[in-house]
């Protein structure tokens, strides 16, 4: 119907190869008359090359967010120009207390999880200075209230041309 419609434009389709290996195709299709017989003229552009990088950082988007929900540790990602949650693993939630769903858009300070405003402000510093922090000792406090003992670690992701932190808390109570 759409090729009867004014034709078809950058339709994106699955093609096979003579050697029977599958390949991805844009095409293109018109219908016209030739001397008074209906005629249709096809192209077909190889775009395999061009959606290969694309496959490959789908496939680490992938890995990247099953890592992140599997791991034991608090992970949280945030903004870095004003430090408003976008994404909270399960261990995160364990460790503070808070549910998935009401920690994301706010910040650490919304949430009053900073036992010690010094603390964040030394962690923030070592970050500017160092471009990551690595198992600096914190305390943070529990949605319940209960203070916990903390190591963080954090460095900047850029995500989609957004400054982003990652930030892992591995709660160290037992340890002391």
């Amino acid at each position: 119907e759409r090729l009867h419609q004014g034709g078809i434009r950058n339709l994106e389709m699955s093609f096979r190869r003579s050697n029977g290996q599958l390949f991805t195709g844009l095409t293109s299709a018109e219908t016209f008359e030739l001397d008074g017989t209906p005629a249709l003229v096809v192209a077909v552009r190889d775009i395999s090359q061009l959606k290969e990088p694309q496959g490959q950082l789908q496939t680490s988007e992938e890995k990247f967010a099953k890592a992140f929900h599997a791991s034991p540790d608090g992970l949280l990602l945030s903004r870095q120009s004003d430090g408003l949650l976008l994404e909270v693993n399960e261990g995160f939630c364990r460790l503070t207390g808070y549910d998935l769903n009401p920690t994301i858009d706010q910040t650490s300070l919304d949430l009053g999880i900073w036992v010690d405003l010094n603390e964040r402000k030394r962690m923030v510093d070592q970050l500017n200075r160092d471009g990551f922090v690595r198992d600096f000792t914190c305390h943070i406090r529990r949605s319940d209230g209960q203070i916990r003992l903390c190591e963080l670690s954090a460095r900047p992701l850029p995500i989609g041309g957004v400054d982003c932190m990652l930030t892992i808390a591995r709660d160290i109570t037992a340890r002391h």
